[in-house]
């Protein structure tokens, strides 16, 4: 995937992937910085297209394993949000939490179980989760991690290149080297045929 792409499905999904930082973190600015952090370390993290996981699922399963999401983690909710809310498949939210399946069913039959108990402890708090305004400051957290992604992308395939024109030059100098060895071998056993 490309850094130009990687950003652009990332820009789609900043809202969602905030709701779930301020979710855990409980305050904008750390949100903004755990969504800053995800758009510029996510990138490493996503799986070839190919592989049949999402941009969505993946980003998410990047974000939830981000340290400063996981200080506070409140699990059954994270599952009942991402079963409900963003209907989200059992097998989908056990790699984007990194947890078995049979881990994701516990989680949404407590999570349930503790709804009927406390009806409006746990239902205040999902109903908190999908109302959390998203601030105007998350569009610049995100172009800043996009940025330092594209800086150090950049970075990275310029050692890569000198890399290259570097083993291509000693290579070539080898080559001359050995070409040189060869011409003088040939020229000393010129010399000793004439004598």
């Amino acid at each position: 995937m490309k850094v130009r792409v990687y950003c652009r499905q990332f820009r789609e999904q900043s809202e969602y992937l905030y709701r779930i930082a301020y979710f855990y973190l409980g305050k904008t600015g750390p949100a903004l910085e755990a969504v800053r952090q995800a758009a510029c370390g996510g990138f490493k993290k996503m799986e070839e297209p190919d592989s049949g996981r999402t941009f969505k699922l993946q980003i998410t399963r990047s974000m939830l394993a981000e340290s400063t999401i996981n200080q506070n983690p409140n699990r059954y909710l994270t599952a009942l949000y991402l079963r409900h809310m963003q209907k989200m498949e059992i097998a989908e939210i056990a790699y984007a939490m990194d947890i078995p399946e049979g881990s994701v069913k516990a989680y949404l039959d407590r999570a349930k179980s503790n709804m009927r108990q406390d009806t409006a402890g746990i239902g205040s708090e999902v109903r908190r989760v999908t109302a959390i305004e998203i601030p105007p400051e998350l569009e610049e957290a995100v172009e800043e991690g996009c940025a330092a992604l594209t800086r150090r992308e950049r970075s990275s395939s310029r050692r890569k290149i000198w890399k290259f024109c570097f083993s291509g030059a000693a290579i070539a100098v080898l080559a001359g080297l050995l070409g040189l060895g060869i011409y003088s071998g040939l020229q000393r056993d010129r010399e000793n045929g004439r004598e």
